[in-house]
C-alpha cells in the first residue's frame, strides 16, 4: 500500500507527497536475456530424456512460468476450434472451416458443450475408425497444460479427437521431409532453422516434456505449407490413406489450428522466435493462396514481434551473443522483413533501414551454424544452402532503396533513375559463378541452386521493368515534330524513347525467362504467386505500350508476347491460386490490344468472344515459344547509360528534373487477389487512352 507515510514516486516527483493515496504499481517482471538465445539440441536415440533433470529448451522464449496463462488461452481456443471443426466435418463430407479471426476465448461450459458434441460425432464415426497410428502433434497437444484440459473433458475423448484431427507420425514425417528436401518453400524462404527444428520435434514428440504451444502451431503451418506445394497426384490415395478426410481437409484444419493459436488470444502474446517463424510462414501461405491483404497483415505482426526481441539489432555487435545464436537471429530477421512487399503493395516496409544494423547472413549451410566462438562464413565461390539467402538479402535492401527514392513520397530525379538502373545491372553481374553456373556434381547434390538462380534473375529483371515502365505513360514524339522541340525537350524525348525501349525489352526478357523456367521446373515449384505476377505485369506493361503508341510497328510482336504470358498462366493454373484470377484479366487485356491493333490495321473493328480469333497469326505452339524465349534470353541486356552515352548520362542536367509519371499507379497483387473486376481493368486501360490524348510530349516537374 502507498499512503502519505510512504508516498509513491509520482507524488514525490510532483512535490506533493502529503496527498498520496495511490497504490504503488507492481514492478513488471524483467525478461532474462539468457532465455532469448537458441541452443541447438544434440539428440541421441540412446539417451532418453529425464523430466527431472532436463530444462525444456525454447526458441527464444522467456521462462515457462511467465507464459503459462498466455499458453492456456491459446490452447483452450485452439482445442475449441478443433472440436468445432471435427463436428462440422461429421455433418458434411467437405470440411467447413469457421473463420477463427473473430473467435473469443470460450467459457468452460461452452468448451464442455463442444466436447460433448464432438464426442457424439466420434461415436457415430466409430464403426469407420481405423486403428490409430502414433500422432506426434496430438501427443504434443495432450502434454500441453494437462491440468487445464482434463477437468473439462474426458482424457479418452481428447485423445480420440486429436488423433482424428491431426496427421499420424507417418504422414507428418512425409510432409516435413517434403517441405525441407523437395519443396521450394524452404529453398527460397528458409525461415526455419532445420537443425534446431528437427531436434525440438524429436524431443517433444518422444518425451514427457510439454512443448510451447507456439511450436505446435509452427509444426502445423509447416505441414500445411508442404501440402500447399505438394501437387495432387494419384499417389495421394496411398500417402493419405490413414487420413480418411483427405488432404484438403487436413490442410484446412492445420491452417485453422495455427490461426487459432497465433491470433485467438485475449492477452498480448509473448514474443518468441517460434511465434515469429510461424507468423512468417503463415504469411507466406496466405501469399500463395492469393490472400494479399491477410499476407500483409500477418507479415506486419511478424516484423513487429521481431522488433520486441530486438532482432533489428545485430546479435554479435550489439548484444554480444554467441556467433551461432546471432546468425540464426540474423537469418530470421532477413526472412521476416519483407522489403520486396513495398514494391508489390506500394506501402512502406514496416521499419526504416536506419533503425536496423543487422549484418548480412553468412555463407554457411544450416548444419554448419553451430555453437562455436569462431564462426566464419565461406567464400561466395563455394555454394551453400544459404548463398541465395545472402544475395536475396542484398537485393531486398536494394529494392527498399528503389521504393524510398522512386515510389514513396517524393518523386525521383532522372539522375536517381540512371543510378538505380546501373546498380541493378551491377548487382546481376556480381552474382557469383557458384550460383550462376554450378558444376554438374554440385547441381546433383544441391538441386535447389538452379531454381534459386532463376528466381533471383527474375526478380532483378522484374525490378528493372518496374523502374522504367512509368515512362510508357509519356507518348513518343513523332519524327516530324522532333526538330521543333527545344534543346531541353529534345534531350528529354531521347531519354524517354530509350527508357520505353529498354522497359519493353525487359518485359520480353522476363516472359522468356519465365517460359524457360516453367517448362523445366517441377510442378511443385509452380505454387508461388510471384510467378503469376512475373507473367501478368509484363503483359499489362506491353498492353500499355501498344495503347500509348498505336503506330509502333512492333505492336504485333508485343501482342505475341502477351499471348505467351497467357499460355504461361494457363500452364500455372492447376498449381497456382493467383493464376486463375490473372487469366481473367489477361482475357480483358488481349481483347483491348487486339481491338486497338484491329482499328489501326483495319483487320477488325471489335474484339468480341475469344481474343485469339482476332490475332494476326495463329497461336504459337510450345516449341515456338521456347525458341523465342531462348533467343530473347541470350541477347545482351540494354542499359540507359549505354544508350545515352557515358558523357551525356553524367551531365548534371539530369539532377534538376523530376519525371512526374512516377506518381502513376499500375494494377498489382491486390487487384488480382480480391474479387475479379474486369471493369476496373478496362477503366484503367481507358485512362491510358485518355492520357495518350492529353499529355504533352514531355511530362516533368
Amino acid at each position: 500500500q502507498c499512503d502519505r507515510g510512504h508516498p509513491c514516486s509520482r507524488c514525490v516527483n510532483r512535490g506533493c507527497p502529503d496527498t498520496c493515496t495511490y497504490e504503488e504499481p507492481k514492478e513488471l517482471k524483467k525478461r532474462n536475456v539468457s532465455h532469448m538465445v537458441i541452443t541447438p539440441i544434440r539428440w541421441t536415440e540412446t539417451a532418453p530424456v529425464q523430466a527431472e533433470s532436463v530444462t525444456v529448451p525454447h526458441l527464444g522464449r522467456p521462462s515457462d512460468s511467465d507464459s503459462t496463462s498466455n499458453s492456456e488461452s491459446n490452447t483452450v481456443a485452439g482445442l475449441d476450434v478443433l472440436l468445432q471443426l471435427l463436428q462440422s466435418t461429421n455433418a458434411s463430407n467437405v470440411a467447413h472451416i469457421p473463420q477463427s479471426d473473430h473467435l473469443e476465448l470460450p467459457r468452460p461450459h461452452v468448451i464442455e458443450n463442444a466436447v460433448q458434441a464432438a464426442a457424439t460425432a466420434l461415436n457415430q464415426l466409430s464403426q469407420q475408425e481405423a486403428p490409430e497410428a502414433p500422432n506426434p502433434i496430438a501427443a504434443m497437444l495432450q502434454s500441453v497444460r494437462p491440468l487445464l484440459i482434463r477437468p473439462l473433458l474426458r482424457e479418452k475423448c481428447v485423445a480420440s479427437t486429436l488423433q482424428r484431427h491431426f496427421p499420424n507420425r507417418k504422414i507428418t514425417t512425409f510432409l516435413l521431409s517434403y517441405y525441407f528436401d523437395k519443396s521450394s518453400a524452404h529453398w527460397l524462404l528458409p525461415v526455419i532453422h532445420r537443425p534446431c527444428f528437427e531436434a525440438y520435434y524429436r524431443t517433444f514428440s518422444s518425451g514427457p516434456l510439454p512443448p510451447p504451444i507456439e511450436f505446435i502451431a509452427l509444426l502445423a503451418i509447416t505441414c500445411a505449407t508442404a501440402l500447399q506445394f505438394l501437387p495432387e497426384t494419384d499417389e495421394d490415395a496411398v500417402i493419405f490413406a490413414d487420413y480418411p478426410s483427405g488432404r484438403q481437409a487436413l490442410e484446412q484444419r492445420l491452417v485453422e489450428f495455427s490461426r487459432s493459436v497465433l491470433f485467438t488470444c485475449t492477452e498480448y502474446p509473448l514474443s518468441s522466435l517460434e511465434r515469429i517463424q510461424a507468423l512468417t510462414l503463415f504469411s507466406l501461405y496466405q501469399w500463395n493462396e492469393a490472400n494479399a491483404g491477410e499476407c500483409w497483415y500477418i507479415a506486419t505482426l511478424a516484423i513487429r514481434m521481431a522488433q520486441t526481441l530486438s532482432l533489428n539489432r545485430d546479435g554479435t555487435s550489439t548484444w554480444r551473443m554467441r556467433p551461432g545464436d546471432a546468425e540464426i537471429r540474423r537469418r530470421l530477421w532477413s526472412d521476416a522483413l519483407p522489403r520486396c512487399h513495398c514494391m508489390e503493395y506500394r506501402r512502406p516496409y514496416i521499419i526504416s533501414e536506419q533503425h536496423t544494423d543487422v549484418a548480412l547472413p553468412m555463407n554457411l549451410d544450416q548444419v554448419d551454424v553451430i555453437d562455436t566462438p569462431d564462426l566464419t562464413g565461406k567464400p561466395v565461390e563455394e555454394p551453400t544452402d544459404s548463398l541465395f539467402h545472402l544475395y536475396q538479402s542484398k537485393f531486398q535492401k536494394l529494392t527498399g532503396h528503389i521504393w524510398d527514392q522512386c515510389f514513396c513520397v517524393t518523386l525521383p530525379t532522372y539522375r536517381v533513375v540512371l543510378d538505380i538502373e546501373e546498380q541493378l545491372r551491377k548487382f546481376e553481374l556480381e552474382i557469383p559463378t557458384s550460383l550462376r553456373f554450378p558444376t554438374t556434381q554440385t547441381t546433383v547434390s544441391r538441386p535447389y541452386l538452379a531454381l534459386q538462380y532463376q528466381m533471383l534473375v527474375l526478380e532483378i529483371t522484374h525490378s528493372r521493368m518496374q523502374l522504367l515502365r512509368p515512362f510508357l505513360f509519356i507518348h513518343p514524339t513523332k519524327d516530324k515534330d522532333f526538330e521543333d522541340l527545344s534543346s531541353q525537350d529534345k534531350r528529354l524525348s531521347v531519354f524517354h524513347k530509350h527508357a520505353r525501349a529498354i522497359c519493353v525489352t525487359f518485359c520480353k526478357r522476363q516472359l522468356a525467362l519465365l517460359q524457360i523456367m516453367q517448362h523445366s521446373a517441377e510442378p511443385g515449384h509452380m505454387s508461388w504467386s510471384g510467378l503469376t505476377l512475373f507473367a501478368f505485369k509484363p503483359a499489362l506493361t506491353l498492353a500499355i505500350a501498344i495503347i500509348m503508341d498505336t503506330q509502333n510497328p512492333e505492336n504485333e510482336e508485343f501482342e505475341e508476347w502477351i499471348a505467351m504470358a497467357q499460355g504461361i498462366l494457363i500452364a500455372l493454373k492447376p498449381y497456382n491460386a493467383l493464376a486463375k484470377k490473372a487469366l481473367e484479366y489477361l482475357d480483358v487485356i488481349r481483347k483491348r490490344t487486339l481491338f486497338v491493333l484491329g482499328v489501326v490495321t483495319g483487320r477488325c473493328l471489335q474484339a468480341a468472344g475469344d481474343p485469339a480469333q482476332h490475332a494476326a497469326y495463329p497461336p504459337m505452339v510450345l516449341s515456338q515459344r521456347l525458341d523465342w524465349a531462348m533467343r530473347m534470353s541470350s541477347q545482351l541486356q540494354p542499359c540507359l547509360v549505354d544508350h545515352l552515352g557515358r558523357e551525356e548520362a553524367s551531365d548534371s542536367f539530369w539532377s534538376t528534373l523530376h519525371p512526374g509519371v512516377f506518381a502513376g499507379h499500375f494494377p498489382g497483387i491486390e487487384s488480382l487477389s480480391g474479387p475479379v473486376s474486369p471493369q476496373s481493368l478496362e477503366q484503367f486501360l481507358d485512362s491510358c487512352l485518355s492520357m495518350h490524348s492529353r499529355l504533352p510530349h514531355t511530362f516533368t516537374f
